[in-house]
């Protein structure tokens, strides 16, 4: 019984995986990712970040950003050796 891969003439031939395994494609017919699923991704970070800062200025009055903010502005300082 021959070995993956080898021939029986005795050469080497890479396995033939390509026409084993079914061809993967999405819905568009593409196999790469399509420019739409790559942008969903900024959406979905917009989308949560938006979310964040209308539920705290809604329920906490803009507190953790007012919180993150003066944070941000005191790593700033130390960075720069302005503090």
């Amino acid at each position: 019984m021959p070995r993956a891969g080898l021939c029986h003439a005795g050469g080497w031939h890479p396995p033939p995986c390509g026409r084993l395994l079914p061809k993967i494609e999405n819905v568009y017919g593409s196999r790469g990712a399509s420019a739409i699923a790559l942008a969903m991704r900024y959406v979905i970070v917009i989308a949560a970040i938006a979310f964040f800062l209308i539920w705290d200025g809604l329920y906490n009055q803009g507190r953790y950003l007012d919180v993150t903010v003066r944070e941000l502005s005191h790593v700033v300082r130390y960075v720069t050796g302005k503090a």
